[in-house]
Order: structure tokens, then sequence, then C-alpha cells
């Protein structure tokens, strides 16, 4: 179920007919408003509902095919953080 893992997340496709270690997905409009501090605690919460399903890698992108998620091996490669001032 796509909402367990993250309300952001539109629809996604998991290979291996849905059981293998790669998801592709695209993020919901919304994801857009969130502040950089909401898409990392979203991200975190994503990458820890897919290593639970064994899911090595996540590739979540925009509607116009910008990679806006990136997760290997639990290890969230963007959103980038942007440092605190």
């Amino acid at each position: 179920e796509l909402s367990d893992i993250s309300p952001y997340l539109k629809n996604a496709y998991r290979n291996g007919n849905g059981s293998g270690a790669l998801v592709i997905g695209l993020v919901d409009p919304e994801w857009h408003s969130l502040s950089n501090e909401r898409q990392m605690e979203a991200a975190q919460v994503m990458s820890t509902h897919l290593s639970e399903e064994k899911v090595r890698e996540a590739m979540i992108y925009d509607a116009k095919r910008q990679l806006k998620i990136h997760i290997v091996s639990g290890k969230i490669r963007r959103p980038v953080p942007v440092p605190a001032p």
C-alpha cells in the first residue's frame, strides 16, 4: 500500500513482479511545497518502510522527471540536507 510508505508517493513500480529490490516512483505534487527539513523527514520515513520491505534502492521522480528522492541501502542520497545557518 503506497500510503503506508509515504503520503507523498503518488505511484510506484517494484521490479521482480513486485518483490524486487528496486522501486521507481513518482512524488505527489505536494512534495514541492514541503520545506527541505520536511522533505528529509518524509524521505527518512520512506527509507524505513522500504528497508522493512527489503528494497535496496528507490528512485522517486517528479512529473518533470527530476530525481527528488534517491535511497540506496537505507541511506538517503536525495534530497540533500541543507546545512543549518
